[in-house]
């Protein structure tokens, strides 16, 4: 890593990556992991052949379980969180890693996130509070640092820049390097899993505040969220 200094002239990503200030840089990233098991493989092959050089997972969804263990095989794989509030799939919902109480404003008329039509955007970005937000990304990251791995980057799902001004220029949640009590009524996915390459079996806390899920079919792996209950 460069050492601290004058600021660079030129773009900082090209600094940092030990290009000339005026190389044109393409960064693919692969994101979506966690959607789908078949997403997952999909992806990790893909950083694995070069075809990206990094990816970013979703900690809500259904396949989250399997992407993280896939990373834990995969050390050498960058990845970051692509932080979500909007679910776009009606066949396969996923919600808020929050308890839902406590992340009321970003919930539509019936519970359910947002879809990221322009309505949808527009709801959302007209009801979320910044506390609310900062929760549910909170919960996110930490679901992902409880598991010992260290996220590389943030990013958002299919809102660009976080769709409100507030939100896309507050400096974002910090990635802490272990994870933080359980205090806010959130926690890590998959508690209580049995299975020795469950991500969380050592870390849920067994006095936080149950995660929310619900899933259209039934998961194979052996470290599957619960159902998601009304």
């Amino acid at each position: 890593m460069p050492t601290a200094g004058p600021a660079p002239e030129g773009p900082r990503a090209n600094h940092l990556l030990g290009h000339p200030p005026d190389a044109r840089l393409l960064l693919l990233n692969c994101d979506d992991l966690g959607l789908d098991e078949s997403v997952n493989l999909a992806v990790i092959e893909s950083v694995q052949q070069g075809i990206a050089a990094s990816c970013s997972l979703m900690t809500p969804c259904h396949a989250a379980p399997h992407a993280l263990r896939l990373l834990r095989r995969h050390p050498e794989i960058p990845f970051g969180i692509h932080l979500t509030l909007v679910c776009e799939t009606p066949h396969l919902r996923w919600g808020p890693l929050t308890a839902l109480d406590r992340v009321a404003s970003l919930l539509d008329p019936t519970g359910e996130l947002y879809a990221p039509t322009p309505a949808g955007r527009a709801a959302l970005a007209a009801r979320a509070r910044l506390d609310h937000v900062e929760r549910e990304f909170r919960a996110q990251i930490e679901a992902v640092t409880a598991s010992g791995l260290s996220p590389t980057h943030l990013d958002f799902h299919c809102l660009a820049d976080g769709g409100r001004e507030d939100i896309s220029t507050s400096p974002s949640p910090s990635v802490p390097t272990t994870a933080s009590p359980s205090g806010s009524g959130c926690r890590p996915p998959w508690p209580g899993c049995a299975s020795a390459d469950c991500p969380s079996s050592t870390t849920a806390s067994s006095t936080a505040s149950p995660s929310r899920w619900r899933t259209s079919r039934p998961t194979t792996p052996a470290c599957s969220p619960p159902s998601r209950r009304a």
